[in-house]
Order: structure tokens, then sequence, then C-alpha cells
């Protein structure tokens, strides 16, 4: 792994990946207060949208910081924030189920189009 020239920015990925956690707490603080204010229950696919949403924003984050090689390091943020909720939930043998692949691929194509649509909002 590169620092200085190379393709990927260890310190920027990592950022990254704080901001996607944090605005991940952000939204599952707006959600618990609308559930808490009204009748609403939650489902499936808006929790899955707020995931989702807070991978983009951070691999956004990243791609807008770095000038190189966007679509990898948004992959990567996108995967290390999936491997990070992972091993908070502390159950590892999700790892080898074939849904938890299947979220493996779709995090590192939000990370991709996150890392892409940073790289051109910076441009």
């Amino acid at each position: 792994m590169k620092n200085s020239a190379g393709s990927i920015k260890i310190s920027t990925i990592l950022r990254s990946v704080i901001v996607s956690i944090l605005t991940m707490l952000a939204l599952a603080i707006i959600l618990a207060i609308i559930a808490f204010a009204s009748s609403w229950q939650h489902s499936d696919l808006i929790l899955n949208i707020c995931n989702y949403l807070s991978i983009l924003v951070g691999a956004c984050y990243c791609g807008f910081k770095l000038k190189y090689k966007l679509w990898l390091n948004g992959a990567i943020v996108g995967i290390i924030y999936l491997l990070a909720l992972t091993l908070i939930r502390a159950d590892l043998s999700l790892v080898l189920q074939w849904a938890w692949i299947k979220q493996l691929l779709i995090v590192g194509g939000i990370g991709i189009l996150g890392g892409l649509t940073g790289g051109f909002i910076q441009n």
C-alpha cells in the first residue's frame, strides 16, 4: 500500500470510513426520533437505504479528497465499512454466508459510485 504517489492513501480511507459511520449514526438518530414521535415502524428497506447512503457519503468524501483511482478507494471504503459493521456485530460466521458476500458486492459497487461522484464534484 503506497501513501505518497501510489493508488491507496490509508489515512483518507480511514477518515472516509469514519465519515460513513458518523453519517449512519446521524441517520439512526433521525430514524429513532421519527419512530419515537410517531407510530412509524422501521422497515428493512429504509434501514438498507440509510446504510447504503452512509457508504455513498463516505466514499464521496474519499473521492473528493483524492485525485487518483477513485473507484478503487471508494470500493475499499465500502468494504471496510461492511467489515467494521460485521466486527461490531461480533458474528464472524456471517462472512461465510452467501448473503454477506452479496452485501459485500453491493457495498463495493456503492463505494465505487460514491468515489467517482466525489471525483466529479471535485472537478
